[in-house]
């Protein structure tokens, strides 16, 4: 199907006996969304309709489907061949979604966008919404990172949410046939409004994420092989992530966990007694290779050489953050 289409292609179970029905939607799923082959708390009516046009690059689906619960496995991602994300909505009940074990409770109007990737749906009540057919490289142009919206609910009360759940319950295969604008231009402002809502969520998101950034290095920065990758895996997010959250404040990660082992340094140097070996065994307990190293870290943090002489048990040149 083209962008120049004006046509709706039509699915149906009306004509389809029960025992067969699902055999028929997953047969029609192959051709219009993507493969899924586990199903189960089917309904015992459950039957689809589905309705499809070109929306320019989009394709833009009306779909009611009975109560079902599915789920998308790797042995479905494996025989896809066209990667796309789908955007749905619900116009009048509640339903779940699980991405990549992120999930979600949908209410009417709110919105979630899924990705490739393996994932479950929860229909108890049957669904009756609208589904955007995004192909990757198209949307990749309005969101350079899909990831950071994928699976997550988009609410449809929230600020970008009220622009854009009533634009996308408007972007259905009739409005595709019947459009008095082009289609590529009511793409790119859904595009535009994803873009904004994406921009939105991320601005949110970085002081929390920063915030959570800094604790794990520094409940971790004892690890003398602590590297980004590991941290970022240990709140399940991209290291890109990691990275931008902390160039939106002009810090690095390394910077950032040096700063850390000095600050703990310190703390236990004051506690023990500037000496040599206590130096050496807080270099040891605070991830430094060895004593030189955590010297050469403090006066980077000082400016100042590490001074071994010691009155009350403080070097008598050295002034770090403790000392006000």
């Amino acid at each position: 199907m083209t962008s120049e289409d004006k046509r709706i292609q039509s699915w149906s179970t009306r004509e389809v006996p029960p025992d067969k029905r699902i055999d028929f939607w997953m047969s029609t799923l192959r051709t219009a969304m993507w493969p899924v082959s586990r199903w189960s708390a089917v309904a015992e009516d459950f039957g689809v309709e589905l309705n499809e046009a070109a929306l320019g690059a989009l394709g833009t689906l009306r779909m009611k489907i009975g109560a079902h619960v599915s789920h998308r496995s790797r042995h479905d991602l494996d025989r896809c061949q066209d990667p796309h994300y789908l955007l749905f909505t619900s116009f009048g009940t509640e339903w779940g979604s699980g991405h990549n074990g992120h999930c979600e409770r949908l209410r009417p109007h709110d919105l979630v966008l899924w990705a490739d990737a393996e994932l479950d749906s929860y229909v108890p009540y049957g669904l009756d919404g609208v589904v955007l057919r995004i192909p990757a490289p198209w949307l990749k142009t309005w969101l350079p990172d899909p990831q950071q919206l994928v699976g997550r609910r988009i609410e449809f009360d929230s600020e970008w949410g009220r622009v854009l759940s009533p634009m996308v319950c408007q972007m259905t295969p009739e409005l595709a046939v019947s459009s008095p604008i082009p289609h590529e231009l009511i793409a790119d402002q859904f595009g535009a409004v994803l873009a904004l809502l994406a921009g939105d969520v991320q601005a949110r998101a970085l002081p929390d994420m920063l915030k959570r950034i800094q604790e794990c290095i520094r409940a971790r920065c004892a690890e003398p092989a602590l590297t980004a990758s590991a941290v970022a895996a240990a709140l399940a997010i991209e290291p890109a992530d990691l990275h931008r959250a902390l160039g939106s404040r002009k810090l690095t990660f390394a910077a950032l966990l040096d700063d850390c082992r000095v600050t703990r340094a310190l703390e236990l140097l004051h506690a023990s007694g500037f000496s040599p070996a206590a130096l050496e065994a807080v270099a040891q307990r605070c991830g430094y290779a060895d004593s030189a190293r955590l010297a050469r870290a403090i006066r980077r943090r000082t400016g100042r050489a590490l001074n071994m002489q010691t009155s009350r048990g403080r070097p008598r040149d050295l002034k770090g953050p403790l000392d006000g």
